[in-house]
């Protein structure tokens, strides 16, 4: 598969246990039933090196990349996305990992369509 959706935290980290093989994780950070900040913290405990890239409506703020950090993300991405840093940030990160993983990902957001509504060119 090159990608999956999981429509909230739990699910996310779910599809992640079942198929630990991901090459990169957008994470949404505000869902129901789990956050992303306890999502991204439940996935690295079991794998510590998956790069998972932030994606928020939240304002742009210190705390906020901040927060991330401290949560083990390695990028935000801001809503509404801009096409071209998704892309540009996406690839930096399958091109560091393309050598010790398939090239698969994952988006983990509330809504399924929110993300394709949310990227602008």
């Amino acid at each position: 598969r090159a990608s999956d959706t999981a429509e909230n935290g739990k699910k996310g980290v779910a599809c992640f246990r079942d198929n630990p093989s991901y090459s990169v994780i957008l994470m949404d950070l505000m869902m129901p039933i789990m956050d992303g900040f306890d999502a991204a913290n439940l996935i690295h405990q079991h794998d510590p090196n998956v790069p998972i890239i932030a994606v928020t409506a939240m304002e742009q703020t210190e705390d906020t990349e901040r927060k991330c950090r401290e949560h083990g993300m390695i990028a935000v991405i801001y809503k509404p996305i801009r096409k071209q840093l998704l892309l540009s940030v996406v690839q930096e990160w399958l091109d560091r990992t393309r050598s010790r993983r398939v090239s698969t990902s994952i988006s983990i957001e509330s809504d399924r369509n929110h993300l394709a509504d949310a990227v602008t060119p």
